[in-house]
């Protein structure tokens, strides 16, 4: 369920719920209290990211994945800018190097 989902679940219910024999003054207060609570208890939930432990083949060579990664992300972002066959190369050089250390490491 979104954020905005559970603040429009939220305010349907309120409107729902008809308290008449309150005073104006003292409801506005208390539902301002409640959509506090409500809101930071929501955005709480939505905004929970599980982490993920990083295999064990990864963290024994994570160094040397990382050097081959950022040589990769160097030459795509190369050939990007300057599509030509040699940088075209380059980065497939760059990305088998890194293939070929992924599969050293597991």
């Amino acid at each position: 369920m979104h954020f905005q989902d559970k603040i429009i679940d939220f305010l349907e219910e309120l409107r729902q719920k008809k308290q008449d024999k309150m005073q104006n003054k003292t409801l506005t207060e208390q539902l301002l209290s409640l959509f506090k609570n409500l809101r930071v208890k929501s955005a709480k939930e939505v905004a929970e990211i599980e982490t993920q432990q990083k295999t064990f083949w990864f963290v024994q060579s994570e160094c040397v994945l990382m050097i081959h990664i950022d040589l990769r992300n160097k030459a795509y972002t190369f050939y990007n800018k300057n599509p030509t066959d040699q940088n075209l190369a380059r980065l497939r050089e760059a990305w088998a190097s890194l293939q070929k250390s992924k599969r050293k490491t597991k």
